[in-house]
């Protein structure tokens, strides 16, 4: 995994927008399921550093879809997934999303509070990123 975590950052760094979309392909395959959760963590926090408009949507669509009573565990794991790629994401409108979903009552309270802690740090980034000139500081994270 270490190896992957490795080539995963490079993709990033090379092609952010090519990167998104094997990341995306990825998450959709059949096999995804089957990878370990520090993989599945890995994937999920690079496709989260290409900061795209992809990324976004796809992290988004998490907790936009519904679960029955026997997926509800299978769908927060997949929420705790997309919380760590918006965090990656790092940036206000990632923030947004985040807040949203920290107020969003139809999430576990497990879902709720990664939420949150998530906002708290992007938060500080995006607040120290605004004193040096980056985007500006988002109000209302608690």
């Amino acid at each position: 995994v270490q190896i992957r975590r490795h080539a995963y950052g490079a993709l990033v760094q090379r092609a952010p927008r090519r990167a998104a979309e094997v990341f995306v392909k990825e998450i959709r395959s059949d096999g995804f399921a089957a990878k370990d959760a520090a993989e599945k963590a890995a994937i999920f926090i690079a496709l989260g550093k290409t900061q795209t408009d992809t990324a976004l949507r796809l992290f988004s669509s998490y907790f936009e879809q519904k679960s029955g009573l026997f997926q509800r565990g299978k769908a927060n794991d997949q929420k705790h997934l997309a919380i760590r790629g918006l965090a990656a994401h790092g940036t206000l409108s990632a923030f947004k999303v985040l807040k949203r979903e920290i107020q969003n009552r139809s999430n576990s309270k497990e879902v709720m509070q990664a939420a949150h802690a998530a906002a708290l740090e992007l938060r500080e980034k995006l607040a120290s990123g605004a004193k040096a000139g980056a985007e500006p500081t988002p109000e209302g994270a608690s």
